[in-house]
């Protein structure tokens, strides 16, 4: 499914959409953090070494017209102050999901060919992500 980011990012409850996909999270139930973090009918991306905090998933997922479409997303649960890398300063206030979400964007914005982001959120409890 080609997709325009040119119209730029929304807020859809508690997270952070490209415009070109609020209708599929909104079809799928997927508009709230708590919702992408409970989601259940994904396939697990498994490698060794990924730690337990790290979740990799394939999502497919129906759009209107009835074709599948594929979406991979990352989840974060708790992970370790230790395990955010040296590339965390400058994002205070802010998670690992945050802070992948922001080199994704900007790489892209680089016009360098990569992933495009399709929604993000996080929780917060002071420094410390839930």
């Amino acid at each position: 499914m080609p997709v325009n980011y040119s119209n730029g990012f929304v807020s859809v409850g508690d997270l952070t959409v490209a415009r070109p996909w609020v209708d599929l999270l909104e079809r799928h139930g997927l508009t709230s953090l708590e919702a992408l973090m409970s989601y259940d009918a994904a396939s697990r991306l498994d490698k060794p070494g990924l730690p337990s905090w790290r979740e990799r998933l394939r999502l497919e997922l129906a759009d209107g017209e009835g074709d599948v479409v594929t979406l991979f997303m990352k989840r974060y649960r708790r992970p370790p102050p230790g395990g955010r890398g040296p590339w965390w300063s400058g994002s205070a206030g802010h998670g690992t999901a945050w802070m992948e979400w922001r080199w994704i964007r900007a790489v892209a914005a680089d016009g360098v060919d990569c992933v495009r982001p399709v929604a993000f959120g996080e929780s917060m409890r002071g420094r410390r992500e839930r």
